[in-house]
C-alpha cells in the first residue's frame, strides 16, 4: 500500500514580456510611427507590469495504491488519485498596433503603448481510479508481456468572470510599475466544465523470436462532457450581452448549456528486430483523437458558427508513425539513436475570413532525430541531441506571414550537447550548449512586428566538489557569454520574452 499528500502554494509574479521593437526584421506598425524603425531595442530588463500584478496557485494532490502480487508473473495494482488547483493572477501586457500608441512629442522616449490587464481566476478538479493488471507468460513458443485494465475519470473546471481593470498607458522605453490598480473582484458571472471518462486498455508486447519482437495495444474510451457558461450581463466590449427585461445590470445570464458524448479509438502497433546484441531496427505506428473542447472544457452548441468548440465537431485526429534504430556502443557505454518521424492532425478547426470556424484543416510535422547518450569512458559522460523538423499545413489556411504554408513560430532545427568529466573522486566539470534555429512569423502579427525570429546559441558550465559523502556542492552557470536572445514571443509578435541572461547557482546537496 502507498499513500502520497503533497501540497504547493506560490506566489509570483508574471511577466508579460517586452515590445519587439527593435528586433532583427522589425517594422514599425505605420507610417506615423516610422521613428521606432531607428530607436533600437528596448533595455531587456525592463518590466512593463504593475506592483499589483500577481499569479498566485495552490495545488493539492493526493494519492492512494494498492498492489498485490497475484504469483511471480503477475501483479495487480489500483490507484486512486485526487488533485485540485486553483489559479488566481493578474498580469499585465502591453497591447500592440499603432492605435495603441500616444505621441506627445517626436521623441520616442515620451511615447507610450496602451496596457491590457490578462486575468484568470479558475479552479480545477480531477478524481481518477485505475485498476492494472501486468502479467508475463508464454502462448506456446511466444511470450507476452501484458498490461491490460480499466479507468475512471471526473476532470472539472469552473472559470470565474471578473471585473475589468483599468491601466494607464505605460512608457515605451522607460516603463513605471508604481501603480496599483487593485486585485481582482469576481462579477458573478462563471463557465462550467465536466467531463466523465471511462476506458479500458491492453497492451502486449510478443516475443515471437529470440531477435522480433511485435507490440500493440487499444484503448477504448467513453466519454460525457458538460458545459455550462453564464455572462454578467450590460457590459461592454467583446462578449458583452443586453440583459433580458426585468433583469438587473451585472447579473449573470446563461449563454450557453450543452453536452457532448462520444467514443475514442486509441491504438498503436509496432515491430522490432535484433540485428545484433547491440543494435535493432524497429517501426511503430500510433493513433490517438482529442474531442472537441478535450483541452479546456468549454463547448458551444452545434451550428455556433463562432466557436472552435462546437458540438458536431469531430475528434481531432493524429496519425503518427517512426522508424528507426538503437545501437549501444563502447562495451555498452553509448547510446546511439536515429529516427524518422511524421505526425498528420486531421480535423483541425480553421478561423474563416469572417470569423466563423469550419473543420477541414490538416497538418504535417516530419523530419529525423539522431542522439547520443551514456559514456565514452567511465569518467566522461555524454548526452546529446539534433532534430530536424518541417511543419506545414496540408489542407486550410497559410498562417506563415511570408506566405508559405510552413506553420508559424516552429523552429525547423534544434540541436542540445551536454559533456561531462568526473576528473578526480571529488571534482567533476561539465559543458554543453544548445541552438534553436530561426522561426516563419503569424500573419496575424504583418504589422509592426519582426519578420522573423532569430536563431540562436547558448552555453551552459558547471563544477561539481563533493566534500564528504555526505556534502557536496555545485555551481552551474547557465548562458556563460550572456547570449541575447528571443526565448518565446506572443502569437501577434507584439511582445517577446527574453533568455535567460548570465545566471549563476550554487548548490549544496546533503546526504543522509
Amino acid at each position: 500500500m502507498y499513500l502520497n499528500y503533497l501540497h504547493v502554494t506560490q506566489h509570483n509574479t508574471p511577466d508579460g514580456g517586452i515590445p519587439t521593437i527593435g528586433l532583427p526584421g522589425y517594422s514599425a506598425p505605420s507610417a506615423g510611427t516610422a521613428a521606432l524603425n531607428h530607436s533600437g531595442k528596448v533595455d531587456t530588463h525592463n518590466f512593463y507590469g504593475t506592483d499589483s500584478d500577481y499569479d498566485d496557485s495552490t495545488t493539492d494532490t493526493a494519492t492512494m495504491r494498492f498492489e498485490h502480487d497475484i504469483n511471480d508473473n503477475t501483479t495487480i495494482r489500483n490507484t486512486t488519485r485526487w488533485s485540485r488547483v486553483k489559479q488566481d493572477y493578474l498580469m499585465t501586457a502591453i497591447m500592440g498596433g499603432a492605435s495603441n500608441i500616444t505621441q506627445p512629442t517626436s521623441d520616442v522616449n515620451s511615447w507610450t503603448w496602451s496596457r491590457t490587464a490578462n486575468t484568470k481566476d479558475v479552479s480545477n478538479k480531477i478524481l481518477t481510479n485505475q485498476t492494472n493488471l501486468t502479467s508475463t507468460f508464454y502462448t506456446g513458443s511466444i511470450g507476452h508481456d501484458v498490461s491490460t485494465g480499466v479507468e475512471f475519470t471526473r476532470e472539472t473546471q469552473t472559470n470565474y468572470g471578473v471585473n475589468p481593470v483599468t491601466l494607464p498607458a505605460v512608457n515605451i522605453y522607460h516603463p513605471d510599475s508604481s501603480i496599483h490598480p487593485g486585485g481582482l473582484t469576481r462579477n458573478g458571472a462563471n463557465a462550467n466544465g465536466q467531463t466523465d471518462t471511462f476506458a479500458i486498455y491492453a497492451f502486449d508486447t510478443l516475443q515471437i523470436t529470440r531477435d522480433f519482437e511485435l507490440n500493440g495495444g487499444i484503448r477504448l474510451d467513453n466519454y460525457h462532457t458538460e458545459y455550462d457558461s453564464a455572462t454578467a450581463c450590460g457590459g461592454s466590449g467583446r462578449g458583452a450581452i443586453t440583459c433580458p427585461a426585468g433583469v438587473a445590470k451585472g447579473s449573470p445570464v446563461t449563454t450557453v448549456d450543452t453536452a457532448k458524448s462520444g467514443n475514442l479509438v486509441n491504438w498503436k502497433a509496432g515491430a522490432l528486430y535484433h540485428l545484433t546484441e547491440n543494435g535493432n531496427v524497429y517501426i511503430n505506428y500510433a493513433v490517438s483523437q482529442q474531442p472537441p473542447g478535450g483541452n479546456n472544457f468549454a463547448l458551444a452548441q452545434s451550428g455556433s458558427g463562432n466557436s472552435a468548440n462546437r458540438t458536431d465537431f469531430k475528434p481531432q485526429k493524429a496519425n503518427t508513425s517512426e522508424i528507426g534504430t538503437k545501437w549501444q556502443v563502447l562495451d555498452k557505454r553509448l547510446l546511439l539513436t536515429a529516427a524518422l518521424f511524421r505526425t498528420d492532425i486531421e480535423n483541425e478547426v480553421e478561423q474563416n475570413d469572417d470569423g466563423t470556424y469550419s473543420q477541414y484543416g490538416k497538418k504535417r510535422v516530419e523530419g529525423y532525430e539522431i542522439s547520443v547518450a551514456g559514456n565514452i569512458t567511465p569518467a566522461w559522460q555524454v548526452i546529446g541531441g539534433y532534430t530536424q523538423q518541417k511543419a506545414t499545413i496540408k489542407n486550410g489556411k497559410d498562417v506563415a506571414q511570408d506566405g508559405s504554408s510552413s506553420l508559424p513560430y516552429t523552429p525547423e532545427h534544434a540541436f542540445t550537447l551536454w559533456s561531462q568529466y568526473q576528473a578526480t573522486d571529488d571534482i567533476s566539470v561539465g559543458a554543453g550548449a544548445r541552438y534553436i534555429g530561426s522561426m516563419h512569423k503569424g500573419s496575424d502579427g504583418a504589422v509592426g512586428t519582426p519578420a522573423f525570429t532569430e536563431g540562436y546559441w547558448v552555453a551552459d558550465a558547471k563544477l561539481g566538489y563533493r566534500v564528504n559523502r555526505n556534502l557536496d556542492f555545485q555551481l552551474n552557470v547557465y548562458n556563460l557569454f550572456d547570449t541575447d536572445y528571443v526565448a518565446s514571443i506572443n502569437k501577434s509578435g507584439y511582445r517577446y520574452h527574453p533568455g535567460e541572461p548570465r545566471t549563476f547557482l550554487l548548490t549544496a546537496n546533503m546526504h543522509f
